[in-house]
């Protein structure tokens, strides 16, 4: 497994696999990526590969998953975190796998080799997820994400939600 910073050609697979997500999430009754369905991702998929912060988690050489990895936080991580940019914390987001990958451990897999890469330059990663995605709150937490808390009724395009915030920092001893 390895990460690699997505390319302009691979816009379509970046844009299935989240496609493909969402289609999960959609079958469980939730609006959450409906977007997504429609390719309302695609502009931000390109101006996202474009600053270089879409990234591919690879399994031989298929692509596994894919997530977003930003050091400067966005509005909605501003608005979630309270804070602006700090050196060495970035902000996880859209972590998706391909259908083929999916219940087998690899989204464990996959925060693993997120946490492992850029060891010199990321002391924090900062995620989010809705409160009621028992799922992904239970796959955080096994991934060495601690809670750090819930933001109660944040607006979300279409729906309002509670957020839970989760951390994950750097061992002291990997920082020297």
């Amino acid at each position: 497994m390895a990460i690699r910073p997505a390319l302009a050609n691979d816009v379509q697979t970046v844009n299935t696999i989240l496609k493909q997500a969402a289609h999960r999430i959609k079958l469980t009754g939730s609006l959450q990526w409906a977007h997504v369905l429609e390719d309302g991702e695609l502009p931000m998929i390109h101006e996202r590969i474009n600053n270089g912060t879409v990234y591919l988690y690879m399994k031989e050489q298929e692509a596994a998953g894919v997530f977003y990895l930003y050091e400067e936080p966005t509005d909605w991580d501003v608005r979630l975190w309270g804070d602006a940019r700090i050196d060495g914390v970035y902000y996880l987001h859209k972590v998706a796998l391909a259908d083929s990958y999916t219940g087998k451990n690899e989204g464990q897999k996959l925060l693993e080799a997120v946490k492992t890469y850029r060891p010199s330059q990321i002391t924090e990663i900062r995620l989010d997820c809705m409160a009621e995605k028992a799922v992904l709150n239970n796959l955080y937490s096994r991934s060495g994400f601690s809670f750090h808390q819930m933001v109660r009724q944040v607006p979300n395009n279409v729906l309002m939600a509670d957020f839970n915030l989760y951390t994950w920092r750097r061992p002291a001893e990997e920082l020297s």
